[in-house]
């Protein structure tokens, strides 16, 4: 579970800012209020979930318009900050609550500490950015988390799948290599702004008869949506007319008619909301 929290904090630098704001600090840019993560780890190297895998829900983050993070799972947390970055952050807990601290260079984040007094763990993450030049989607961030009570070390590698149209992931896949194994997780990404394109008309459940048979989908308010062709809820990302989905390991778009307020399925067959 901790290296589960490592991979939610993994910082990709990718962005100029004016002045530093918390959000560069959790992968994040523009006008952000709200993120819910989630995860499952029962997922194959290309993000297919696997039968009766099902998604955990992992961190929370709460920010004011300002950019600064005000609540950390539902908790205020004690934050000191250096040139307007995080320098330190305990996040209260039942058991003394965990401290992070970080060392930056200019506008990156080269390596941080996380200590986890509950469960007796320490862990040192180093960043290497040489494989993270860019936000393209073939973008690489490479991380290095040591153990430093087992002194076991992994690598961590992320593929992101879909970018929202501010320009952050809602959905990727994280590869985690050592102590001889290989494991993968998908992470997905809700998040809210305080400035939203009103896309009212598009929550509810659609239905396509097609050649292979029905096809439903049902766009939650919240950022996740359901279908039927893989029977998982999955983050999507509207971007002007299109409507993108993670479904068995790829990138689902689905072209949108605002005018006639539909969704089309496939060419020439289009969705049909029913309730």
């Amino acid at each position: 579970m901790a290296n589960l929290v490592l991979v939610a904090l993994c910082f990709a630098g990718c962005e100029s800012h004016h002045k530093p704001t918390d959000l560069r600090l959790f992968e994040l840019k523009g006008d952000v209020a709200s993120v819910r993560r989630f995860y499952t780890s029962d997922v194959t190297s290309t993000g297919i979930m696997r039968r009766n895998s099902h998604f955990y829900e992992g961190e929370s983050l709460s920010f004011n318009e300002s950019g600064e993070l005000t609540l950390y799972n539902g908790a205020e947390p004690i934050i000191q900050r250096k040139s307007g970055n995080i320098v330190e952050m305990e996040v209260p807990g039942a058991f003394g609550g965990n401290v992070y601290t970080y060392t930056w260079s200019k506008e990156r984040l080269p390596e941080r500490e996380d200590c986890f007094p509950d469960e007796g763990l320490n862990f040192h993450t180093l960043f290497n950015y040489s494989r993270y030049d860019s936000c393209s989607l073939e973008s690489k961030l490479v991380c290095l988390h040591v153990d430093e009570n087992e002194e076991e070390q992994s690598e961590w590698t992320y593929d992101e799948r879909i970018w929202d149209s501010h320009g952050n992931w809602l959905v990727r896949v994280a590869t985690e290599r050592g102590g001889g194994y290989t494991s993968y997780t998908l992470e997905e990404r809700i998040i809210t702004y305080y400035t939203q394109e009103d896309n009212e008309w598009l929550y509810g459940t659609w239905k396509c008869h097609t050649p292979v048979g029905p096809v439903v989908l049902h766009i939650e308010e919240d950022g996740r949506m359901y279908s039927n062709m893989d029977q998982q809820l999955h983050s999507y990302s509207i971007d002007g007319d299109k409507l993108k989905t993670f479904c068995n390991g790829d990138v689902m778009p689905f072209d949108i008619d605002r005018t006639n307020e539909r969704i089309q399925c496939y060419e020439g067959l289009w969705f049909r909301k029913i309730y």
